[in-house]
């Protein structure tokens, strides 16, 4: 039970025992017909040959006695040849009546022959008389069908039982190794990756390579290649982490859906997201950016970027809002990560710019105050360049030398200022 079912446990198992089974069959089939068939013409030679015996053994000397109208021997020579098994009837003719005959005439299946009698008379063969002989075949034919079910019985063991051997012959040698290089191909994982192919099989001819032999040597080759190709790639990934963590600006990068694949310490600092629980999340969860002056949301580039398959570059007064709750101004760009044409993922690079920012802003406010005390003071301020030319002229200065501010810029400072001599 377990033979057959290790035999038929595989779907070319039972291919190769479904086509074995039918080959089987057919042979079977044609050697018994063939076998049956050389038997009946062997028998029917036989039957020949008795007829062929009679005739000449017996023919000479019917010949005589029919020439002197011997009819009691002649009677008792027919009823002898009677006792040859497939003989059933004979009869002398002369001039086409028949003389003496013995048996009885066969209905069906039998063998016929004509032959003439004839008698040396004076130097002469004179045609006298016929001899007919009929054969029954009937005694053939019954025996060839009882011994046909017992031949076709022995012959279809004898097929199915080659068969059976063929087929377990065939799960030693090369069934049973298929389903240990199919498990092996199977179990191939990473961490077993370095785990050689062995297949146990007896060898009849040391250093020869089979078929087998080959198809282990090409997935040993190609595990090897594998194994180099992770290895090249294990390296690889090891590189870009190591350039990812020095380079000074936060990345985070993405698949094609916007879901995040990686992130760097300073992407892991700004964001207040750790890589491992960034991984797999939507980009816009881990990096949601508002305007800073308005706090409305802004689109996420990286999602421009995917969608337009353009470089996207974010304004100059864009706010994160880290998890912790911290909000930085940063300055970022996103691009679409191509693969044949194909965009794959995003990347994006930001830092912060918070204290650019800040006092970007300080000197903006200072601006604005210092001109609204210029405005205000009753003191007139005029600034001028290299060249004496006007550049700023307050309403002070417009009320003490009664030029408006659009009259005396661009002008030179001594046609406005008269002196007092």
């Amino acid at each position: 039970m377990n033979i057959a079912s290790s035999i038929l446990s595989g779907s070319l198992a039972r291919r190769m025992s479904l086509a074995i089974f039918l080959i089987s069959i057919a042979f079977t089939i044609v050697s018994s017909g063939i076998y049956l068939y050389v038997q009946l013409q062997a028998d029917l030679k036989g039957i020949d040959k008795q007829l062929n015996e009679v005739r000449d053994s017996h023919l000479v000397a019917i010949g005589a006695r029919l020439w002197v109208a011997d009819t009691d021997s002649l009677k008792l020579d027919l009823t002898g040849m009677l006792n040859l098994e497939a003989i059933k009837y004979l009869a002398i003719r002369e001039k086409s009546q028949i003389l003496v005959e013995a048996g009885q005439q066969p209905e069906r299946g039998k063998l016929v022959r004509h032959h003439p009698i004839y008698y040396l008379y004076r130097g002469e063969q004179l045609e006298i008389g016929s001899l007919t002989i009929e054969a029954s075949t009937n005694g053939v034919y019954q025996a060839l069908y009882n011994k046909a079910l017992l031949t076709i019985v022995m012959i279809a063991l004898q097929t199915f039982m080659v068969a059976g051997l063929v087929l377990l012959f065939f799960n030693q040698g090369i069934t049973r190794h298929l389903r240990t290089i199919s498990a092996f191909a199977r179990d191939l994982e990473l961490s077993n990756i370095e785990q050689p192919l062995i297949l146990k099989r007896y060898r009849s001819v040391p250093g020869k390579p089979d078929e087998l032999d080959i198809l282990v040597e090409a997935l040993s080759t190609m595990q090897q290649k594998l194994n180099k190709s992770v290895e090249a790639l294990r390296e690889s990934k090891e590189n870009l982490s190591l350039t990812l963590n020095c380079i000074g600006d936060a990345v985070i990068a993405t698949d094609c859906d916007g879901l995040i694949t990686r992130m760097n310490p300073i992407a892991e600092l700004l964001t207040g997201w750790t890589a491992e629980g960034a991984s797999g999340l939507s980009i816009t969860d881990v990096f949601p950016i508002i305007h800073a002056t308005s706090r409305k949301t802004v689109e996420n580039p990286i999602l421009q970027a995917l969608t337009t398959g353009e470089t996207v570059t974010l304004s100059n007064h864009t706010t994160l809002l880290a998890k912790n709750g911290q909000e930085y101004q940063i300055a970022d760009s996103a691009a679409p990560i191509r693969s044949k044409g194909t965009i794959i993922g995003a990347i994006l690079v930001f830092h912060d710019v918070t204290e650019q920012y800040q006092m970007r802003q300080s000197l903006r406010d200072n601006e604005r105050r210092l001109k609204l005390h210029i405005d205000q003071t009753p003191l007139g301020v005029i600034e001028w360049n290299r060249d004496f030319e006007v550049v700023s002229w307050n309403p002070a200065a417009e009320k003490m030398f009664a030029y408006r501010r659009e009259e005396a810029l661009g002008r030179h400072a001594t046609e406005l200022i008269v002196s007092a001599d």
